[in-house]
């Protein structure tokens, strides 16, 4: 990805934040389902200098996540100093794409979201 701000104190490092959640499902007993909890978090994508004219250039990996909205924000000496977002899309592969019958398959989905209406999906085949 490639990051880009104006107006940034000149020649001050950027650190660049991660907008995500962690956890998961709650079990309990090994089969009691309790629900899913989950809590924020900003991990870091990494520092870059702000050039001295304040503009920031930067490029970082979009990490493997939770799909949906996730918030990008810039940090100077640990302020806020600009945000924006990027929409981790959801992807689906079947493998192969064809075969005799009995043939195994394997579907790999990407970007699910963890909210309920986007990490549930019905496969029907």
């Amino acid at each position: 990805m490639h990051a880009t701000a104006s107006g940034l104190p000149a020649g001050k490092t950027v650190a660049l934040t991660w907008g995500t959640v962690d956890g998961g499902w709650v079990v309990e007993d090994y089969y009691h389902f309790r629900g899913k909890k989950y809590s924020e978090t900003t991990p870091p994508l990494g520092q870059f200098p702000a050039a001295a004219s304040g503009r920031l250039d930067a490029c970082f990996v979009v990490p493997e996540d939770y799909g949906g909205v996730h918030e990008v924000i810039a940090l100077v000496d640990g302020a806020p100093v600009a945000q924006s977002a990027i929409n981790v899309t959801q992807t689906f592969a079947l493998t192969p794409a064809s075969g005799p019958v009995g043939t195994p398959i394997e579907l790999k989905v990407t970007g699910l979201g963890w909210r309920t209406m986007e990490s549930t999906w019905v496969l029907n085949w």
